[in-house]
């Protein structure tokens, strides 16, 4: 077959014309030609037109008349699906497979409905306008009704007033005490704490020794109990003591002996006079004492020559 390079200029002869001018077989040559130019172009076979569609190669000289599908639309036409009026469902086979036909088979997300989006994931995504308060990193905002799930809670405060701020355990073997919780705390230091009729099981306060000097000073911060050896006649002192509090002093005379002391003041004695130390060399005398108000105390002999 060989094809026409440019459209034929048809020559209608007139009546008056002869056959030959233009030539009756030249005519119908190029009628014939052309005419299966056509054909090779459109395809054969019996073909209904149907409305609405277009003629269109359905395989190596067939042709049919159908909608024009996204097969049909080479990439280089620059033509997007965009651009195509759609009434129908978009089937797996117009997009070549890359859309599954399970995938297709739910409502169509748009731009601009409303609509709900169920176990999806959203990479990335920009939030213009949302609605409620928005829960900021920085912020400080109170949740009603929310699960935290494994948290990570460097400090909170105790009270609604915000006065009392609690620092969370920095180790993960660590376990913050209850109020009202039973537990055992291990190697905890407790400063001035108020303690309401305690049960106290085989309780070992701590012991103090004391340096010798020439103004022994016993500090009631650090134990309830201490003891000096005395190098020479001593003046005494205590600090740190509060009201209610009672203390032990343990004096030991040293391989000299015969050491004396000039006792802190007020001391209170069972009959008014302070007790004559014992003198012998390395013999101890032990006195009780409680703080009655500042620098008040009572003064007791718990064993003398010892």
């Amino acid at each position: 077959m060989s094809f026409p390079t440019s459209i034929t200029s048809f020559t209608s002869p007139a009546i008056t014309d002869y056959l030959n001018s233009p030539s009756h077989v030249t005519q119908h040559s190029t009628v014939n030609v052309d005419l299966g130019a056509v054909e090779t172009k459109l395809g054969t076979g019996a073909s209904t037109p149907a409305a609405n569609k277009v003629l269109r190669a359905t395989g190596a000289g067939t042709s049919a008349w159908g909608a024009i599908v996204n097969a049909d639309v080479d990439a280089a036409a620059a033509i997007d699906y965009s651009k195509l009026a759609l009434t129908g469902a978009v089937l797996d086979a117009d997009l070549a497979g890359s859309i599954a036909a399970a995938k297709i088979t739910n409502t169509a997300v748009t731009l601009s409905d409303t609509q709900t989006l169920t176990n999806k994931t959203l990479t990335s995504p920009v939030i213009n306008t949302p609605t409620g308060d928005v829960v900021t990193l920085t912020g400080t905002q109170t949740q009603t009704n929310k699960t935290l799930t494994t948290p990570i809670v460097a400090s909170f405060y105790q009270d609604a007033g915000k006065t009392k701020l609690m620092t969370t355990p920095d180790t993960a073997s660590d376990t913050l005490c209850a109020i009202a919780a039973t537990q055992t705390l291990t190697n905890k230091t407790l400063t001035s704490p108020t303690l309401t009729k305690p049960t106290v099981n085989g309780s070992i306060g701590a012991y103090t020794t004391d340096s010798d000097a020439a103004t022994v000073t016993f500090n009631m911060a650090a134990s309830n109990v201490h003891t000096v050896v005395l190098g020479g006649n001593r003046t005494l002192a205590v600090s740190n003591t509060s009201v209610g509090q009672p203390f032990i002093l343990r004096l030991v005379q040293d391989g000299t002996g015969s050491r004396t002391v000039t006792w802190f003041s007020t001391l209170k004695w069972a009959g008014g006079t302070a007790p004559t130390l014992t003198t012998t060399a390395s013999k101890t005398d032990v006195f009780g004492f409680l703080c009655t108000s500042a620098n008040n105390y009572d003064a007791y002999i718990v064993g003398q020559n010892l």
